[in-house]
């Protein structure tokens, strides 16, 4: 499947992800994607997700000894975006969100990158990214 159009698509995958039982909000090791156009995902027969981000687009660092990234109201309309935008333009390497709204049940999320993630920045303030490491818990 290749991105085409003005949007975006995400992708969660849960397939190693650990969930505590009993505790349907918390979840360890989910995988997230968001691909913008140009960029690939393909499931072969066995079920592997493989997500290639757009050829000729420099990935972003993460600088190994920066500080952890935060930031309040991840429920809001595109907070968990404006996360990771927060984490890649300060080159962190974790980002962690906090629920704010008395609307919502509590939640924190820890997003991280690691050796198999990669961040792509491209017009503006739009963010393509794959196999960022997500933690749930409230």
């Amino acid at each position: 499947m290749r991105v085409t159009g003005a949007g975006g698509v995400f992708i969660v995958d849960a397939r190693a992800a650990q969930r505590e039982p009993g505790d349907p909000w918390r979840a360890r090791g989910l995988r997230v994607n968001r691909l913008l156009p140009g960029d690939e995902a393909r499931i072969d027969a066995r079920g592997a997700l493989s997500v290639r981000l757009a050829v000729g687009v420099a990935a972003l660092p993460a600088l190994a000894d920066s500080s952890v990234v935060q930031q309040a109201g991840v429920e809001r309309r595109l907070g968990f975006v404006k996360l990771v935008q927060q984490m890649a333009t300060q080159q962190a390497s974790t980002a962690v969100g906090l629920t704010q709204s008395a609307e919502v049940s509590p939640y924190r999320l820890q997003i991280t990158r690691d050796a198999r993630s990669e961040i792509q920045q491209r017009q503006g303030d739009a963010f393509s990214y794959r196999n960022l490491r997500l933690d749930i818990s409230p």
